[in-house]
């Protein structure tokens, strides 16, 4: 039995040498980007002129082979690096806000760009169109075939949220996925399972809802809606509404649903006991001119 052991060890070690004579790699090239400061790559694609897209995080001022300068606080920028085919540097983009704003996920878009994402805790300012949430947020850039920003969208709650991982859907819109220790706040629709935990957190947006909810809110020192949040009644009161005016209100869902419609003069009170916890728009018109204002079931 030994024996037979041994004869079969053998072999297969016979067979190593020749195995590995059919895997003979041979380094064609190798390249270094970056500047004095820390660059750190987290993700890369081939692209369809058989080059690649690199997209990490960057404290680099413009120095190296680093062209693009850093806001100056010490914090990350996002950091895009478009290679050839034999990794020579074609272009490259820095993104940033006047916070930290560390990049964790690129992918490929279906019109030939990119779309990249990461955590933020910046303001607007920068590259950075919309105010952050609170703590740190999703913070999502949509660029084209040449690295140049197409539009920008931010998603958090009130305490932080940290993204992972964003990829285009089918619909052409996009799944974007991370952690989060939220409650119902900001454009998160669902309480945290509880503590000082994480939750898994994703969101699904595309064309046509690319608003938040946040930025649909318009104010008037005429019109009042309290208290908010609110748990079961809700009070509207316009101090400009005249006997001949057409006033409504409606209380849509999150995803758009219209649950409460109704007209009112001047003052009303919505009772809200049947609704869910959550966040909710609601809606006034008066003579035509309409206001919206996020609103949160406790």
């Amino acid at each position: 039995m030994n024996k037979s052991i041994l004869l079969i060890f053998y072999f297969l070690f016979s067979l190593t040498p020749a195995t590995h004579a059919q895997f003979n790699w041979v380094k064609q090239w190798d390249h270094r980007y970056g500047g004095i400061d820390g660059d750190y790559v987290i993700a890369f694609e081939r692209t369809s002129d058989d080059g690649f897209i690199l997209a990490g995080k960057t404290a680099s001022d413009s120095t190296g082979n680093k062209t693009t300068h850093i806001f100056g606080n010490g914090a990350f920028d996002y950091w895009i690096i478009k290679l050839n085919s034999f990794g020579i540097l074609q272009w490259e983009k820095d993104f940033r806000g006047s916070g930290n704003d560390p990049l964790w996920s690129l992918g490929l878009t279906a019109d030939g760009g990119f779309i990249i994402g990461g955590t933020s805790d910046s303001p607007i300012g920068g590259d950075k169109s919309q105010s952050s949430r609170g703590g740190t947020d999703y913070w999502i850039i949509k660029l084209d075939s040449l690295g140049n920003k197409i539009w920008d969208k931010t998603f958090g709650g009130t305490d932080d949220e940290d993204l992972h991982s964003v990829i285009q859907t089918s619909d052409g819109g996009f799944l974007i996925g991370g952690d989060s220790r939220s409650g119902i706040s900001g454009d998160k629709s669902e309480d945290a399972w509880g503590g000082f935990s994480s939750d898994y957190w994703i969101v699904k947006f595309c064309q046509g809802e690319a608003t938040s909810v946040n930025d649909l809110e318009s104010n008037s020192d005429d019109l009042f809606i309290y208290p908010n949040p609110f748990s079961n009644e809700l009070k509207i009161r316009s101090n400009t509404v005249s006997p001949n005016s057409i006033t409504t209100f409606t209380i849509f869902d999150i995803v758009g649903n219209n649950i409460i419609s109704q007209k009112f003069n001047g003052e009303t009170t919505v009772n809200t006991s049947s609704l869910t916890n959550g966040i909710y728009l609601l809606e006034v018109i008066i003579d035509g001119q309409s206001w919206r204002k996020k609103t949160i079931i406790k």
